[in-house]
């Protein structure tokens, strides 16, 4: 015998349970609308311009006050090479390059007789610094010293070279001008 079909029974929806739908569809709306509004601001700042205006913002903050934070002059030395119980002394001539916001070209004259060059980048307040040594015109060492400028008259830092491999420590404070 074949089966006897049964009636098509439609239920309408109650008001109660359309309220759970409808709150759901608002949720996925507003989330949809906030995902869209996020990517088109980044779409209007690309990472391009962002790293040119904080490029731009940095020369700009550096420009200002790079004279001020680190005073060109000549500056006495004290230094330590790593694992020396003895000082070195000497004097650094720091001198701010023209028409550049942070960099500097140094001289050291270390009384044993040592002259080394170099050339350092100031930012946030620390001078990181090559050098390099050349008596007779041949290059006999290379290295970095990064000094923290602690106000402006005096920095304090820390080097090491390719011959010496460990760090040395050096304090500079600023020779008044007679």
């Amino acid at each position: 015998m074949p089966p006897i079909p049964q009636p098509i029974v439609t239920t309408s929806p109650s008001r109660s349970s359309l309220i759970p739908v409808l709150i759901t569809a608002v949720v996925i709306i507003v989330v949809l609308l906030v995902g869209w509004y996020i990517k088109l601001i980044s779409f209007n700042t690309s990472p391009k311009d962002t790293a040119s205006t904080s490029i731009e913002q940095a020369v700009t903050e550096s420009s200002v006050s790079p004279a001020k934070v680190l005073t060109s002059g000549t500056y006495a030395l004290v230094g330590r090479a790593a694992g020396q119980n003895v000082n070195y002394a000497g004097t650094v001539k720091i001198t701010w390059r023209e028409n550049t916001p942070n960099i500097f070209d140094l001289v050291w004259n270390v009384t044993s007789g040592q002259i080394q060059y170099g050339v350092g980048i100031l930012k946030n307040g620390i001078l990181s610094v090559s050098y390099y040594e050349a008596p007779d015109d041949s290059v006999s060492d290379v290295g970095v010293v990064s000094y923290e400028v602690i106000d402006a008259l005096n920095l304090k830092g820390e080097w090491t070279s390719v011959k010496g491999g460990t760090a040395g420590v050096e304090q500079l404070t600023l020779q008044t001008q007679i």
